[in-house]
């Protein structure tokens, strides 16, 4: 999957990526989420990124802290 966004800011951003699920959890109530901050080298101007952040293949049935 990839993904890009692009905004206008006054201020500088901390961008994260956020992903809530239900993926082998059995019936508990509610989704368990996980949170990934991006780092700031992956923060370009304009609309292309010049970098490419490769957050790999997450397996979203294990437990992350």
């Amino acid at each position: 999957m990839t993904m890009v966004s692009d905004t206008v800011e006054l201020t500088p951003i901390d961008p994260v990526l956020m992903i809530h699920h239900d993926c082998d959890d059995g019936i508990k109530p509610g989704k368990r989420k996980v949170k990934f901050k991006i780092p700031k080298s992956y923060i370009t101007e304009g609309k292309t990124p010049k970098k490419i952040f490769d957050l790999g293949t997450l397996n979203l049935e294990t437990t992350y802290s």
